[in-house]
């Protein structure tokens, strides 16, 4: 293995820039994305930052959990045992070769999409070997049986720990409650049973199917030129067999009779979720229901549920309302917690608030701050490649257009109160469904 002598310059700043801290303050510059398509089908995805030498790669396979079938979890495993064994390579060996460069590897699984993520710097010895031993974990695993069983183990304590802990379990029952039927009702990580049951020729079968070029979109943002990121595209694409993209996922279906779901368990805190399916990201509705939404619920202290559940009658601490993106439709949520003997009250206040935002919109005052705020703080937002990656792949996985982040602002800046109300009005429905948990 080689280990480059020394470090190069800049790297005290880089370990800044790897903490997720902004090292620079000021306005964000437009973000230009560069999209092509490569002749094994890869999509790729780039923006090139010159600010830092350091280079994010994101690797994002429509194999999240969604694609699971039966085998609640199935894509969970698949992805995390990769950097457990790959090339004749352990998992340590692994870890010291990406360590040893500075570089930071990993994968994760949500229900649409499995990815693998690295940080490299850009300094030659040290990329080439961080991307070298990415190319190995992706292309060559060895799916060793060791880590196979280490790893069942780890999930299923896990999902066990989830058992103890109300507020998840109130999320878990609300995506089967509002995604029944739907392969996004079960959790990314599965269940008991169906984790225990995952053998690994099912893990081989599940990487064989959709780690595949025609299933990958490949996101780079970074110091990188252009045509270095084309001759590691083709080398991914050499590096994997051509496959096939899936079949789209069946469409999400609307509720047509919500409900009030109840489950013990031993607080005294009740954990509340409330909401149903909402629009897809790239939906004409997206601005109104997020600008709205901002206000309703989304900016914290300030915002109708706070001030209207917490601060006038003291039912929550905390109390939030937010989006969810989902590929096929994602969900308007609501979330609290309550005193077990309060939480009725507290459901049907906020009920209320939700109504009467729905039939009256924001104030001229509410919707002016609101566009300031989102304004203000959007430069943050894109102030990193790890933040510039995230969006990037939302632009990719919600096929929006390449513009979005250079337009997002002007677009909330034209969303009027009737935009608004005819949205939620439209989009929300009077009944939602509730789950709680606790009390």
């Amino acid at each position: 293995m080689t280990r480059p002598a020394k470090l190069p310059p800049l790297f005290g700043l880089l370990l800044f820039a790897l903490s997720g801290l902004p090292p620079f303050a000021g306005a964000a510059a437009a973000v230009e994305i560069d999209h092509w398509r490569t002749p094994q089908g890869i999509a790729v995805y780039y923006v090139q930052r010159t600010e830092l030498p350091m280079l994010d790669v994101r690797l994002v396979f429509d194999a999240g959990s969604a694609r699971d079938g039966n085998a609640y979890g199935l894509a969970n495993l698949s992805a995390h045992l990769l950097g457990r064994g790959a090339g004749g390579l352990d998992a340590d060996e692994i870890a010291v070769r990406f360590g040893h460069v500075g570089a930071q590897y990993s994968a994760s699984v949500g229900r649409d999409m499995t990815s693998l993520s690295l940080r490299t710097l850009v300094a030659p010895d040290y990329m080439k070997q961080a991307l070298d031993t990415f190319v190995t974990v992706l292309a060559k695993p060895d799916f060793p049986p060791v880590e196979f069983e280490r790893l069942k183990k780890q999930v299923l304590t896990g999902i066990g720990k989830r058992a103890q802990e109300p507020g998840t379990l109130a999320g878990l029952a609300f995506s089967r409650a509002i995604y029944r039927g739907h392969p996004y009702a079960h959790p990314p990580q599965g269940e008991k049973d169906s984790v225990a049951a995952i053998t690994l020729k099912d893990v081989r079968a599940f990487y064989r199917r959709y780690l595949v070029a025609r299933n990958l979109t490949m996101i780079v943002v970074g110091d990188l030129a252009r045509p270095r990121v084309e001759a590691f595209a083709a080398r991914i694409a050499e590096a994997l067999p051509a496959g096939a993209a899936p079949a789209p996922l069946p469409p999400l279906r609307d509720i047509t009779a919500p409900r009030e779901i109840r489950v013990p368990f031993k607080s005294a805190q009740a954990h509340i979720f409330m909401g149903q399916p909402a629009v897809a990201h790239d939906h004409a509705d997206y601005f109104p229901l997020y600008l709205g939404n901002h206000i309703l619920g989304g900016s914290g202290f300030g915002s109708r549920l706070i001030e209207t559940v917490r601060v006038a009658n003291g039912y929550a601490y905390s109390i939030w309302s937010y989006l969810v993106h989902r590929r096929e439709r994602g969900a308007f949520v609501v979330g609290f917690e309550t005193r077990a003997d309060q939480a009725d009250d507290a459901i049907a206040l906020t009920r209320n608030v939700i109504a009467e935002f729905k039939r009256d919109g924001p104030e001229d005052a509410e919707l002016a701050l609101a566009k300031d705020n989102v304004q203000g703080g959007f430069p943050l937002r894109v102030s990193d490649n790890g933040k510039i990656i995230d969006w990037v792949t939302r632009i990719a996985v919600h096929r929006l257009d390449l513009d979005f982040l250079d337009t997002f602002v002007g677009k909330v800046r034209q969303v009027e109160k009737d935009d608004i109300v005819r949205a939620f009005r439209d989009r929300i429905a009077d009944d939602l469904t509730v789950v709680v948990v606790g009390g």
